[in-house]
């Protein structure tokens, strides 16, 4: 009787593992498809599978989620997760309260943008960035000239917003899965306040602030980035927001 039960258990855990490993099968396939379809495979590909199923291991949890000894300075959403940005790490939770990742920064002014499945973590007044999809870092930036402002789209292209020597302000935008610099827009009208993308990735606005008859004046100027050109400029008195 008992080898009976024993041998029922057996073939019970046999077929417990043999659909958690169809079901992840087919959703790897389902992954790949999609990219495949979409034309986007990318060195970062391989890296945004294993962050799909890592979230999807971590032992599940519940909200309200508590951080300990840290006052949160930033939260943004992503797909199916939030991240956390305090005085000394990110953190990043799943929509169901998992912890997905933590990141000590050691950054003295850290600000973060995310969207989709990217978060691009950095400095004010730094020369790096770090990008980071759900579960881990996945690159590095780093600049030439001093970030003011940074805004990652969707897609996973990053646009960075800078100081400059020659011109008073610099756009570079980086992608194409290994974020290498895909083009660099120079701005001499104002000094450069911040950067907006399109979730496509493929316009950024950039707002730069100057003074007029002792008016405070705050130009935006959209740029093509795919064309790496401006499309138009416009002025406004006040402080851009």
């Amino acid at each position: 009787m008992e080898d009976e039960i024993t041998k029922a258990r057996k073939a019970r855990i046999k077929k417990v593992r043999k659909r958690r490993t169809a079901w992840f099968l087919t959703a790897l396939c389902l992954v790949l498809a999609a990219v495949i379809l979409a034309n986007t495979i990318t060195t970062t590909t391989f890296k945004d599978i294993g962050d799909f199923f890592s979230a999807l291991l971590v032992a599940s949890k519940s909200y309200p989620v508590e951080i300990s000894e840290a006052h949160p300075r930033q939260v943004e959403q992503l797909s199916l997760s939030y991240a956390v940005l305090t005085e000394k790490e990110m953190k990043v939770f799943s929509d169901r309260g998992n912890e997905l990742q933590t990141y000590e920064h050691g950054f003295v002014s850290p600000l973060i943008s995310a969207s989709g499945n990217r978060i691009a973590l950095f400095n004010s007044g730094g020369k790096e960035i770090k990008i980071f999809n759900r579960t881990k870092e996945i690159a590095t930036v780093k600049t030439d000239y001093t970030i003011v402002s940074a805004e990652v789209s969707s897609y996973g292209t990053l646009a960075v917003l800078t100081t400059g020597d020659r011109y008073l302000s610099g756009l570079e935008i980086y992608g194409n899965g290994k974020y290498e610099r895909l083009m660099t827009w120079y701005g001499s009208k104002g000094f450069p306040l911040m950067v907006k993308m399109q979730n496509m990735g493929n316009k950024a606005a950039v707002a730069t602030i100057s003074s007029v008859n002792g008016e405070i004046v705050s130009t935006v100027t959209a740029i093509d980035t795919a064309a790496a050109k401006e499309l138009f400029t416009c002025d406004v008195t006040g402080l851009a927001v």
